[in-house]
């Protein structure tokens, strides 16, 4: 119907004689008999605006990201306690995969040959292969005492999982701090990571150790004696990374013997010898033992164990 209204809209004389009858009034008559009232003028949408209907999809995310509803999820996926998942699966791999969690801690090499098997089901039945099961298999693989070109091939895994996990997720930050850990100072190249299809990645020069990644064990005879004093194990990792330096050596193992001289006086702690190999890291560790290590000393052996993963 045109902007204007119909005769039958409008009030009849007599109406309007009412008194106090006034445009609300007509307003109300034209309601109550079902009248259409003259549209408003189009409004033109700026340019900047966006649709409604746009503004109102919201963005879909991937699988594994936390969700509310289906609608969080892109493609076919649902939203399983609070994550995206596919509807599709292959049992096989998911299979696979509980089988190779259960022998991570004692078999790694069976349990990186059961990720490897559980990942190709997924790829044999075209289905997407679940970021955490990459993942997984790279840090078994990483955590291995590998040659460098098992290396290489490890870090091919963690390449792939740092490429199809979500960013800040915890299974990706480990295999990160793995990576660091493990091949840093192998020489590992890192714009390698950013590459698509990386051939190769330990192609830098061998670099030193990350201080932290040095992995120190203290076994002392004497009862109740501290193994996690931060003074001591600050000073294995110093000493390890002045034995590399000269050796290369990457596993130490060093045993001392704590010997103490007689009190010179009431008041001044026994004098330490310790008695230990030549080495560059058994010297320097011996220094600090001597100096300052041990204030109520005592005679004991000390067993340390220090190597990079």
């Amino acid at each position: 119907m045109s902007g204007r209204a119909s005769d039958t809209c409008r009030p009849k004389e007599e109406d309007r004689a009412v008194p106090g009858f006034t445009f609300f009034s007509a307003l109300v008559f034209a309601l109550l008999t079902s009248c259409n009232l003259p549209s408003p003028p189009p409004t033109e949408r700026r340019p900047f605006e966006e649709e409604p209907e746009a503004a109102r999809v919201r963005p879909r995310v991937a699988p594994g990201q936390s969700c509310t509803s289906r609608a969080d999820c892109a493609g076919h996926q649902r939203c399983v306690q609070q994550r995206c998942s596919p509807y599709e699966t292959s049992h096989r791999g998911e299979l696979l995969a509980y089988a190779a969690r259960a022998e991570a801690h004692g078999n790694s090499a069976m349990a990186v040959e059961l990720y490897g098997a559980a990942i190709a089901a997924f790829e044999e039945d075209e289905l997407p292969v679940p970021a955490e099961i990459v993942c997984e298999l790279a840090l078994q693989a990483l955590s291995a005492r590998n040659s460098d070109a098992e290396q290489e091939t490890a870090l091919h895994h963690a390449h792939r999982c740092v490429r199809e996990s979500l960013i800040g997720s915890e299974l990706r930050e480990a295999v990160l701090q793995k990576v660091a850990a493990t091949s840093y100072h192998r020489g590992l190249a890192p714009n390698a990571m950013d590459d698509e299809a990386p051939s190769s990645f330990l192609t830098d020069a061998p670099r030193a150790p990350l201080s932290g990644a040095i992995e120190v064990d203290i076994r002392r005879s004497r009862v109740g004696a501290e193994t996690e004093d931060p003074n001591l194990l600050r000073a294995v990792r110093a000493c390890f990374l002045r034995d590399w330096e000269s050796s290369r050596r990457l596993r130490i193992h060093a045993l001392f013997r704590v010997r103490t001289g007689r009190r010179l006086a009431e008041t001044q702690a026994p004098p330490v010898e310790v008695e230990t190999d030549d080495s560059v890291f058994s010297q320097c560790l011996r220094v600090h033992l001597e100096a300052d290590a041990f204030p109520q000393a005592q005679p004991e052996a000390i067993r340390i164990r220090a190597e990079l993963p």
